[in-house]
């Protein structure tokens, strides 16, 4: 190659350096889907998207019909990503907008409540449902545990679950009354919780913890 021909090159590169080729294609990530009946017999599935919009959303397609439906979520609600979500045994459906908690009807297509939970959670990675119809939420950068009672609305933040890891990724409850919670990612934990009492007991021996997710 000739000095003519890299200096060429090198000028053209200088130049630009970048090119832009657009939108690969214009739609949204897929976050996770749940399916449910609703009480007039319809067969739904519900998908939880992210873009960048500006505001949150969720689809809801009649598998008879084929008809889909955006639904925003309520105004003053920023567009966060979602990770957990759950169809809980009230036939709604619960998910988050950032540290936003959201519960959507199927049964009315309307989201039905809001709450602004937790002031050290970021976004919620996991959702779990008790025996006694309670949605468990894990939070991250504070592994906050939160609890949401669908029957009288009321949210409770139980506070951190670990003293210094960030994420709350797994949750699980049991007929005993007690919360099970999977933490990482930097060392590995799992917390046993008692909502009646504030106990908590860690069950991985401290010696044992590894690198990773309980």
């Amino acid at each position: 190659m000739t000095l003519a021909i890299i200096l060429a090159c090198m000028s053209a590169a200088a130049a630009s350096p970048f090119v832009d080729h657009g939108v690969a294609a214009k739609v949204a990530e897929l976050r996770g889907l749940v399916t449910t009946v609703t009480k007039d017999g319809r067969r739904l599935v519900i998908c939880n998207p992210s873009d960048a919009g500006a505001r949150g959303y969720v689809l809801v397609t009649d598998i008879d019909s084929g008809k889909t439906t955006q639904l925003f979520c309520p105004r003053g609600i920023p567009q966060s990503d979602p990770f957990g979500a759950i169809m809980a045994s009230n036939g709604k459906f619960y998910t988050a907008q950032g540290r936003w908690l959201l519960e959507f009807d199927p049964n009315v297509m309307e989201f039905t409540f809001k709450a602004n939970a937790s002031k050290t959670t970021s976004s919620y990675l996991c959702f779990t449902e008790g025996p006694d119809g309670v949605i468990w939420c894990g939070g991250v950068y504070a592994t906050a545990l939160v609890s949401l009672d669908p029957a009288t609305h009321q949210v409770k933040d139980h506070g951190r679950m670990d003293p210094k890891e960030m994420y709350l990724s797994f949750l699980a409850a049991d007929k005993a009354g007690w919360v099970y919670a999977g933490i990482g990612t930097a060392r590995g934990n799992i917390i046993a919780y008692n909502p009646a009492t504030g106990e908590k007991r860690q069950l991985i021996d401290e010696a044992k913890r590894k690198h990773g997710t309980g």
